[in-house]
């Protein structure tokens, strides 16, 4: 705490940062057992984070999104004991709601440190993706647990997941690719909300659908390439056959799209073949275990 809170004039900065990553670890590894140093916590750093100045350096920002994110997981299975004891909205949880607006307040101040503003070099992709992770907490909630101020907001989960999908950042892809495939496959399956309460509307899933095969084609990491081919096969699984046609144009406008991409690239290894003398067609050998 003393660290968190010193003064930047004599290095506290770059403490601060240390201390809130460090803080966020000492949380993760003691899960519940953190909880009673919850709110002091929360405490401490809403001093430094909230601040008019100085502003959170990106390190700090990161730090403060994902201690902030650990302490709310905390937090949750209180508030859902209080969900099941059916307790109102304003009483439920009691303190630990008031605490998981202050995680909201903090996340939200270490976005607004870093907007995406295309000069962060990453950072903001990343403060973005701790954000969704955040979201995904609360909508774990059963509906109505939470007082509006709190509780999750759809359509900024759905503005970040198809940001995250068209994004060049690897850890915001991954975390778009996650809740699509929390939140999209329930809401591909009629509605049905599963575990978690919540569906990603028809609407707002044929676009992740969309923008989720578009990553595909560009996908170089591996890893990420077969979470995402997973995904897709649950979508195709759960949302197929109430919807074919869909599925059917938009797989049909990728592959056209593959084939005129192919039919390009053909064409300019033909030109450059018959330019240095090769044989017509090794474009063809060269890609056709691609297409």
């Amino acid at each position: 705490a003393t660290a968190t809170a010193s003064p930047p004039p004599a290095g506290g900065r770059h403490a601060s940062e240390w201390a809130l990553h460090s803080l966020a670890r000492v949380a993760a590894v003691l899960g519940g057992d953190f909880r009673p140093l919850t709110g002091a916590t929360l405490s401490g750093v809403s001093a430094v984070a909230l601040a008019p100045a100085p502003p959170l350096t990106t390190r700090a920002a990161q730090g403060l999104a994902a201690l902030s994110t650990t302490l709310a997981a905390s937090l949750l299975p209180s508030l859902s004991a209080a969900a099941g004891a059916g307790k109102p909205p304003q009483h439920k949880g009691g303190q630990h709601t008031a605490m998981l607006f202050r995680c909201r307040v903090l996340v939200a101040a270490a976005r607004r440190a870093h907007p995406l503003d295309g000069r962060s070099g990453g950072a903001a992709e990343a403060l973005l993706a701790e954000e969704l992770r955040f979201e995904r907490l609360l909508l774990s909630l059963p509906s109505g647990t939470l007082p509006s101020a709190v509780a999750a907001s759809p359509p900024a989960i759905h503005e970040a997941v198809l940001r995250g999908l068209a994004s060049r950042h690897p850890g915001l892809r991954a975390a778009a690719v996650e809740a699509l495939r929390e939140f999209g496959v329930a809401g591909a399956g009629g509605g049905a909300t599963g575990h978690t309460g919540y569906a990603m509307p028809p609407s707002t899933l044929g676009r992740a659908a969309v923008a989720l095969l578009s990553l595909m084609d560009g996908e170089v990491d591996r890893e990420a390439l077969d979470a995402a081919k997973r995904v897709t096969l649950s979508l195709l699984h759960a949302d197929g056959g109430q919807r074919p046609i869909f599925w059917l144009r938009t797989l049909g406008d990728v592959v056209q799209e593959v084939v005129r991409s192919e039919a390009e690239l053909r064409g300019s290894n033909r030109g450059d073949d018959e330019e240095a003398g090769g044989e017509e067609g090794s474009g063809w050998d060269q890609n056709a275990s691609g297409l």
